[in-house]
């Protein structure tokens, strides 16, 4: 995927992007209810030392989007459903006066949360690079 974008601000290390992203309408946006004219900021590495200003053109690999869509659709629904398995295993009466059911939940929503620290560690490093 290749995009272009617009270099707002920039150091020797990192450089900020504006993106527009493309609309799925393809531009005819009246006829689709789709929110078109979308911008995105990417931070990422400067590696071609760009000044704010420049237009560049960003590419990602199909595998990077679908890795990082993975990581981040697949993984907390992963750790979900733990959650949810894990709870039952070891808590089958419940806690704290609390059904086992809404305990569950509560593993749910604690496990979810527990996925999303992880994947912010795991993508802290994580950055497109400009070509």
């Amino acid at each position: 995927m290749k995009e272009m974008g617009r270099v707002i601000t920039s150091d020797s290390k990192k450089a900020e992007i504006l993106v527009m992203r493309e609309s799925a309408c393809g531009g005819h946006c009246e006829n689709c209810a789709s929110s078109c004219n979308q911008t995105v900021k990417i931070i990422t590495r400067n590696d071609a030392q760009v000044s704010a200003g420049e237009i560049v053109e960003i590419e990602a690999g199909a595998s990077e989007i679908i890795g990082l869509a993975a990581l981040f659709y697949v993984v907390p629904l992963v750790f979900i459903i733990l959650g949810v398995v894990l709870s039952n295993w070891l808590l089958p009466q419940g806690i704290m006066g609390l059904s086992s059911d809404v305990t569950a939940v509560l593993a749910a929503l604690l496990f979810c949360g527990l996925s999303l620290v992880l994947i912010k560690l795991f993508t802290r490093g994580h950055e497109m690079t400009i070509i």
